[in-house]
């Protein structure tokens, strides 16, 4: 189990730097074949070429390790809650056909269901009104918004604490609106804004960052 989560944080972070390394390589090319439609570099898309096939392979390792990873879940939550469902109906089917061996019972349990009626009975509650919380295994995805996930570094299950940080867009929306005329400070706004900023998500057991929702 901790290999897999191991495994799934080397790949986030692993796709995060091709991830960025891509985006900046396609703003250069954009911005050369703006300047100068003629002009190519080959050396730069070869890189853009095995950066793509690179985050293809990662993103069929990362699913395969999610669906592993929830096997083990399921696996470890089966194996963690036992239930005695099987052995109440396997001696309750021997009591009715009048059998002598019983597994777990004594023998005085052994009598008929009308001396012992809730003999061999199993009761199940009502499922919960809400619906379970959606649990976040893959940390790229969680939303602007504090959720449940899985701590890739104390394998723990948390709902994250977010932090507001200064991003691009903070920036940019500062700059034009002081190209607009927005000089007496009314450009600043979006420093107080949250929803121009990027959101951080924290790990609140081990304090480990997590991920940057960026909003660009």
């Amino acid at each position: 189990m901790e290999t897999v989560a191991e495994e799934l944080n080397y790949l986030s972070i692993r796709r995060r730097q091709l991830h960025d390394r891509y985006t900046i390589l396609t703003m250069l090319r954009d911005f050369r074949h703006q300047t100068d439609p003629g002009m190519t570099d080959t050396r730069e898309e070869a890189e853009i070429e095995a950066i793509q096939k690179e985050l293809d392979i990662l993103s069929v390792k990362k699913k395969d390790l999610l669906e592993k990873q929830e096997r083990l879940n399921l696996t470890q939550h089966r194996t963690g809650m036992p239930i005695n469902v099987e052995g109440a109906v396997r001696t309750n089917t021997n009591t009715q056909t009048g059998s002598s061996h019983n597994i777990g019972h004594s023998p005085d349990s052994m009598k008929t269901t009308k001396e012992n009626p809730h003999f061999g009975i199993c009761y199940i509650g009502p499922p919960p009104d809400a619906p379970a919380p959606k649990v976040i295994m893959d940390v790229e995805e969680l939303p602007p918004y504090p959720a449940k996930t899985q701590c890739p570094y104390c394998y723990a299950f948390v709902t994250t604490e977010i932090t507001h940080t200064v991003g691009p867009v903070v920036w940019l929306v500062c700059t034009m609106s002081f190209l607009v005329g927005c000089a007496a400070g009314c450009c600043l706004l979006p420093f107080c804004i949250k929803n121009f900023k990027d959101v951080n998500h924290k790990c609140p057991k081990c304090r480990s960052f997590l991920h940057t929702v960026k909003k660009l």
